[in-house]
């Protein structure tokens, strides 16, 4: 199943794929993808379609995920 996948700011670097179409599991949940990226829930923010929902949420074909991770500073 194809999803499209933006990462956003220091994510680009940090894991081993480019922004675009990305081939995924069928019933893959955001969980799941944050996984397989190696990416933890702690460190980032994930919008499917511009919502952000819970990470029990099932991707489905075509839908468009944002990362973004969680910025700290002062």
């Amino acid at each position: 199943m194809k999803i499209v996948l933006r990462l956003h700011h220091s994510l680009k670097g940090k894991v081993p794929i480019e922004d675009g179409i990305l081939q995924i599991k069928e019933n893959m949940t955001v969980e799941q993808l944050l996984k397989q990226l190696d990416l933890k829930r702690t460190t980032v923010v994930v919008t499917i379609n511009k919502k952000i929902l819970p990470k029990e949420t099932t991707i489905e074909e075509n839908d468009s995920i944002e990362i973004y991770p969680i910025l700290i500073g002062g």
